[in-house]
């Protein structure tokens, strides 16, 4: 072969490396490159548009890898596909077989180091989180690797972060502070160090640390990030002056549109607790306009509808907005809050307005619920005080509301005594003016029927409130004194009230235990004693039948013992299966069956006895209801056992579509 062919073929090969770069591979990395620089979406995910240029991306390097698979560009380009498909968000084992591939066929690749942080990064986006976390181990162990040794210790600290692990995250970072000054991540890790007080809520020393970062030279991102977050800190510590001073500033400056919003909500939310509502109103529903369907319109739906709560106590307002942090985003972490505080926000306004079919029994268990809510959701133990002390006085409402009514019935019964008495035999009255009387008569018959139906009814619920709502109105606040408030002195007070005014009532029992530091049990030290009674002649009814009969008696007789009716329906067991005593059993059995209201107490006799005879049976019903519990446990165990099963065959079915599905796309 002469030197001139030589030459020409040479010149051939360096002409098809020029084409594979300039024609193909140079598209992969300006494609690659336009993705890459593209703004996420609100969840950290690439939009459409990125995602239509990593699939480019990908397209270009595997006709580098299928048409020039011997070139200098096949592990760039390999590479390059396993880092669109990381990008992409949701081909994660497509990105892992990629890098493991690179890795395997290119071991002196120049992108080796760095395709094992995108293989960690890979495997921990895939859930396989300790497989992740083993490869940055084993990479920050070889020296070979140690220009990247920053970048793998940053890794390592984000994923601790996420999930909370603080001492392992601050471990990584200040590895990288102490011992990689000059690296890039340097600055990136200082600020980590400041995001992490923030996530513990020490708010103070996470803006020393950014206020500290901010005197440093340090990247514009890094810069508005920092001045964010110091927002930020100073609207959690209640610094709203300064958080509003901060934000005006900061939006002067910021330039990242998918931040801007961000800076508008902290504003917004410091202008809220500021009172300036109108404002705050205005920049919430412009982040909700601006941000459709998205998380930050979530959020600003969610502040906006505390605005509407706390500040204008708007409540109908404040509802439309909690409902429509689902409406805007339903992954949003404030959904369930926002639904909860809907619940209150409705309780309220049933609170100030309640319905005019609304009875006494169903108007205190609202404003129970409510008071529930202004604990548990809103952490404010003085809102559900002042409820419990609105029940309470609520007795002597209804008490005028009798008394008004027995007035009403003393006036109409006076007005039919003495039309009783008018002798009108001789007096010839005009048809019109009889039908008159006689409307007039059935009007006040009316009333007074009404009336002596609503009377008792009242005197019904004062019974609650003295026995019931008042006793739990007085122990739940003796509760948020002693527990929430911690005010030993009001705590005294209102024991002392409970022991004088309802030394026999159960929550005065409980109110005791609670004061003792004992168990609280809601019941009387009567009733506690009976249930004992009970139980202690029950465990002698298998061997000793005849000698609980006369304490058994004495107990279904009781009218004030809990265990009457039990009691009764033990006797009709006991003179049924174990006496044979078939006329005594029925006395106990037809007495509940007319009685009781305990729907367990009339089915376990109607397996027994229909109310006339008794029913042949082979086993005792106690028996046949143990196989019954036993039978179907048995049969939900082995229902959870199916489900398990095919939980796993769809699982695997799912992935071997997934691996199909993938293969095909990458070929």
């Amino acid at each position: 072969m002469n030197m001139k062919f030589k030459h020409l073929i040479l010149a051939a090969f360096l002409f098809l490396n020029s084409c594979v770069y300039y024609n193909t591979f140079y598209n992969a990395e300006k494609y690659f490159k336009e993705a890459n620089e593209m703004e996420l979406r609100d969840n950290g995910q690439p939009k459409s548009t990125a995602i239509q240029k990593y699939n480019k991306t990908i397209k270009k390097c595997g006709i580098v890898l299928t048409d020039y698979k011997d070139s200098k560009y096949a592990d760039d380009a390999l590479f390059l596909i396993a880092k669109s498909f990381f990008y992409i968000g949701r081909n994660y084992r497509q990105s892992i077989s990629k890098l493991e591939e690179l890795i395997k066929f290119y071991p002196q690749s120049e992108f080796v180091p760095e395709a094992k942080l995108y293989l960690a990064q890979a495997n921990y986006q895939f859930k396989k989180h300790n497989k992740a976390y083993q490869i940055l181990k084993d990479f920050l162990l070889k020296d070979k690797f140690s220009k990247l040794h920053p970048r793998a210790l940053k890794i390592l600290a984000t994923y601790n972060l996420e999930e909370e692990n603080y001492v392992e995250t601050e471990y990584y970072l200040r590895k990288i502070i102490e011992q990689y000054a000059d690296s890039d991540e340097y600055e990136n890790a200082y600020f980590l160090l400041g995001k992490i007080q923030t996530d513990k809520k020490n708010y103070s020393k996470a803006n020393n640390i950014f206020l500290s970062l901010l005197k440093t030279n340090i990247s514009r991102n890094i810069k508005f990030d920092s001045r964010y977050f110091i927002s930020l800190n100073y609207l959690l510590q209640g610094e709203y002056q300064l958080a509003k001073k901060y934000t005006e500033s900061l939006l002067k400056d910021e330039y990242r549109e998918n931040k801007i919003s961000r800076i508008r909500l902290i504003r917004a939310r410091a202008l809220s607790n500021l009172n300036d509502t109108d404002e705050a109103i205005a920049i919430l529903n412009a982040i909700i306009k601006d941000n459709k369907h998205t998380n930050i319109a979530a959020e600003a739906s969610y502040y906006l509808a505390e605005l509407y709560f706390h500040n204008l106590e708007d409540y109908e307002k404040a509802i439309e907005f909690y409902n429509k942090v689902k409406q805007e985003h339903s992954r949003s972490k404030l959904v369930d809050k926002a639904l909860r505080r809907s619940s209150v926000a409705s309780q309220i306004i049933q609170y100030y307005k309640p319905r005019e079919d609304t009875d006494y029994e169903d108007l205190v268990l609202q404003h129970f619920k409510l008071a529930e809510y202004y604990i548990d959701v809103l952490n404010q133990p003085d809102s559900a005080l002042s409820i419990y002390n609105k029940v309470i006085k609520s007795k002597d409402a209804v008490l005028g509301n009798i008394s008004q009514l027995v007035t009403k019935l003393d006036s109409i019964n006076s007005q039919i005594d003495s039309t009783t008495h008018q002798d009108t035999s001789k007096i010839a009255l005009p048809d019109s003016t009889q039908l008159a009387k006689k409307s007039l008569e059935q009007k006040e018959d009316s009333m007074k029927t009404t009336l002596e139906n609503n009377i008792p009814q009242l005197e019904k619920v004062v019974n609650m409130f003295e026995n019931e709502f008042i006793p739990y109105s007085n122990f739940v606040k003796l509760w948020i004194n002693d527990a929430l408030i911690q005010d030993s002195t009001q705590t005294k007070k209102i024991y002392s009230k409970l022991k004088n005014e309802f030394p026999d009532n159960k929550y005065t029992y409980a109110a005791t235990l609670l004061i003792n530091d004992k168990e609280v049990v809601v019941t009387t030290k009567k009733e506690l004693d009976q249930i004992a009674e009970y139980n202690q002649l029950i465990s002698h009814m298998d061997k000793n039948p005849e000698q609980i009969i006369e304490p058994l008696s004495a107990i279904a007789d009781s009218d004030d013992n809990i265990y009457s009716e039990k009691a009764k329906f033990t006797l009709g067991y006991i003179y049924y299966f174990t006496l044979n005593d078939s006329v005594k059993s029925k006395v106990y059995f037809n007495d509940l069956l007319e009685e009781t209201s305990d729907e367990e107490i009339i089915q376990a006799i109607y397996q027994i006895y229909n109310g006339e005879h008794y029913k042949t049976l082979e086993r005792l019903p106690a028996l046949i209801n143990l196989e019954n519990q036993i039978q179907k446990k048995e049969e939900n165990r082995e229902e959870e056992q199916k489900e398990k099963e095919q939980s796993k065959t769809s699982k695997k079915e799912i992935d071997k579509e997934n691996y199909k599905s993938q293969n095909s796309k990458t070929r």
